[in-house]
């Protein structure tokens, strides 16, 4: 008696990018201005935002008149491009790049386990990290955590390919990009 192999097919494993962006679509970024902000981070990565949209100011966060120095300047800066693509900063455009910081933390989860296992096992890892209630919560709320740990996992992935030889030997450049976005976030 012969089994059926369990191992997907090669055009189903060409789809596991586009489930993945489903996935992330409907838990991270359906609905994501539908709420109001919650205290404390939100208000407050808002309204710095606000004032740096509205005076045009890209360099100097402030918040109540007073310089904000205790977050990185990227996660404003995101902000800021995505209010000016849309026109205006609020619960949308303030939690957009963590979204897109969650959607970026799993495709990079799902690079590393396709290229060091197998295209089924970086699928399977990358759908239960994003069905993780800790990374639902966090790409889904405005905070810098998301972006983080995109850009991270991005650097241990280019990283890895160059340390094991699995890439080109010019890919470990991109591994300080992504450590250098991760340090500004």
């Amino acid at each position: 008696m012969s089994f059926p192999s369990s191992a997907p097919s090669p055009d189903t494993q060409k789809l596991y990018p586009l489930y993945l962006c489903l996935l992330c679509f409907m838990l991270y970024i359906s609905a994501l201005g539908a709420r109001d902000f919650w205290a404390p981070v939100e208000p407050r990565y808002a309204e710095i935002a606000r004032v740096m949209f509205s005076k045009n100011e890209w360099i100097v966060p402030t918040i109540n008149g007073d310089l904000y120095t205790d977050k990185p300047i990227l996660y404003f800066w995101l902000v800021l491009l995505v209010a000016r693509v849309f026109g205006a900063v609020n619960e949308w455009t303030v939690r957009l790049p963590a979204a897109l910081g969650g959607v970026g933390f799993v495709f990079g989860t799902y690079l590393l386990g396709r290229d060091f296992f197998n295209a089924r096992t970086g699928f399977i890892a990358a759908a239960i990290l994003a069905t993780t209630m800790r990374v639902v919560w966090e790409a889904r709320w405005a905070h810098v955590d998301m972006v983080f740990c995109a850009f991270f996992v991005f650097a241990v992935y280019f990283g890895a390919r160059a340390l094991f030889h699995k890439g080109q030997p010019h890919e470990i450049l991109f591994t300080y990009l992504f450590l250098a976005l991760a340090t500004l976030t």
